[in-house]
Formats: C-alpha cells, structure tokens, sequence
C-alpha cells in the first residue's frame, strides 16, 4: 500500500513537473522580459505605433519593388508569399514589424531592405497603414507627400510637359481619346518624386523615351505633382519659376545686338513681356525664327552649316531676361 502511494505521487509529481515545464517553455516563447506577448500566436491587442518619421510614399515604392512579388501588390498574398492582411506580424509593435523586415525580408536578400535608407521603417509603415489601418495608428501623421527637389524648374518642365506629353495625357493631365487616364491622382503621383522622375525618365514618352531624361525628366515630375497634384507633394514653393539663362550666354554682346536690331520697335514694351515670362528657350526661339521682323533670320545661332559664332539668338534673350526682366530669370552672368 504504501509502495502504491510513493508510486502515485510521484507519477503526480512528473505530471506537475511536465506541466509547470509546459508552460514556463510558452512564457519564453510567448514573452519577452517585460512580459509583452511577442511571439507568432499570441497579439499585444495594441494598435502599432507608426512613428510620423515614417515615409508612405517611400514604403510604397519600397514594397513595390521588393515585396509585392510574393505578398501581392495590395497584401492579398500569392503562392510565393502568405497574405499580410491581418498577419501576425501585423499585430505586434511597429519595432518588431520593422525588425523583422530588416533581419528577413526581402527572403532572397534581407541586405537589400537596410537601415542605411529606412527601408525597413517605411516598408513597415506601409505594410500597417496601407492594408491594415485596423492595426496601427499614427498614419495621418506619417509623411506621405512627394518630396519636389529645389533644383526643379516649374517653368521648363510646363513647357517639356506641353511638348512631350500633352498630347497623350491632356494639357492639365486630364487624359486624352489616346491615353484616358488622368494624371491627377495617379498612382506614380502618389509614391516618392524618384519613382516619377525615374518612369519618365525611363519610359516617357512611349514613342521615344530618350528624348525627355535627367533634367527634363526632373522638370517634368515637378510640373505634374506641383501643377496636377499639389496635394500630393511639397517643396514646391521651393522649386524655380524663372527662365533658366545658360552660362554661354555673353551679355554684352547681347546688348550689342539688342541696341543696333531691336531698339527701334521694342524701346518701352520688353518688360514682362508674354515671351519673358515663358522659359528662355521660349524667348531664344522666338527671336531666332521671327525676329527682326523685316530681316527674318539676321540673328541665329551657331549650328552645323550656320556660321554666326556670336550666337545671337541665345545673347540677345540673355540680354532681355537679365537687363530688362531680371526678376523673371535665374543663372544670369556677371
């Protein structure tokens, strides 16, 4: 009987000791030294915080790129990769979300998504604020808005808007019977001012997508977001209006020019002039091919078969922007 007993409680006391194992094994799993629940079956309960440092635009474009291959373009998941919505992950703290971006993800190569560039972060932010707002706060507070580099020129990138891409997608971005899309509001609108400088760059237009990059590409993506989606960026107050005058130009030679061919007739009417106000192209074409009126084509420019090395056209409209209309142009020379 009493060998029963021993035996009895003992069998008990490994079953106890089974347990209390269990469940201090669940505790390291479940919990971390604060007691929070990390682990990938129990939630906090706690919406994520998503610090306003957080770029949208960029976590965007981030995960665009890298992610939508196998979690989907809007989350859903494919057979590559399970769906975010509502992920576990999802439901932890933004650190730990972030965290788990930057040690795994992208699976074929985590080095790719670093802290260098706040990859992780923005990613992250995008993740809980594009498809799961019911898991996180703070949204309205991350930055969101293309960031328009001052180095943009609004008034070119119209004037390259108008020759390269009105025609597909309408002189206000509203579309056309080619091309019945809108700008305003696009989706590459709505990511970062790279990944809309890049597109045109690289794609735009379709027909010949060489002939509007870099600087052109710049100016372009700034007229659109400034222009047709003012909402959607900012810096614009900062990019340029005036008409950019190019180191070539010789001033005193274009006064030269100015005081022996144009004097006569445009003695008062040059000062803020329709032309002025455009960009300096604008100005130079115009006097190439119109002016002076009774001698068309008196004052050129250099170009192959043409010899006029005083490049009269470019001088003489440095000559009007900076002597007469300074305050319409930018880059004048001493």
């Amino acid at each position: 009987m009493s060998w029963v007993r021993e035996h009895s409680l003992g069998k008990l006391s490994s079953l106890s000791l089974g347990f209390l194992l269990l469940c201090l094994t669940a505790a390291i799993t479940c919990t971390d030294s604060t007691g929070t629940f990390s682990g990938s079956s129990l939630t906090t309960g706690v919406p994520a915080e998503v610090p306003a440092v957080a770029n949208l635009s960029d976590g965007r474009d981030r995960y665009s790129l890298a992610c939508a291959s196998c979690h989907g373009p809007a989350g859903e998941g494919t057979p590559l990769g399970n769906s975010l919505l509502g992920c576990e992950s999802c439901r932890q703290s933004f650190d730990e979300l972030q965290f788990r971006i930057h040690a795994t993800m992208p699976a074929t190569d985590p080095s790719a998504c670093s802290d260098v560039d706040n990859c992780p972060r923005d990613t992250a932010a995008h993740i809980l604020c594009a498809f799961n707002p019911d898991l996180a706060e703070g949204c309205s507070d991350a930055f969101s808005k293309a960031e328009v580099p001052p180095t943009a020129n609004l008034t070119t990138g119209a004037a390259e808007y108008t020759a390269n891409c009105a025609f597909c997608h309408g002189a206000s971005g509203e579309g056309s019977a080619f091309y019945p899309g809108s700008l305003v509001d696009c989706e590459v609108c709505k990511g970062t001012f790279e990944g809309l400088q890049n597109k045109i760059h690289f794609a735009m237009p379709p027909t010949n997508s060489a002939s509007c990059v870099d600087d052109c590409a710049e100016n372009t993506a700034a007229h659109i977001l400034c222009q047709f989606n003012p909402d959607l960026a900012e810096g614009c107050s900062n990019a340029s209006t005036k008409a950019e005058v190019p180191p070539t130009a010789d001033l005193a030679a274009g006064a030269s020019r100015f005081n022996s061919q144009c004097l006569g007739c445009h003695r008062f009417n040059l000062s803020n002039c329709f032309y002025c106000r455009g960009t300096f192209d604008f100005l130079q074409n115009k006097i190439r091919d119109t002016m002076p009126r009774g001698n068309v084509g008196a004052c050129i420019d250099s170009s192959p078969g043409v010899s006029d090395p005083g490049n009269c056209a470019e001088n003489t409209a440095a000559h009007i922007f900076c002597a007469i209309n300074p305050s319409l142009a930018e880059g004048c020379p001493p």
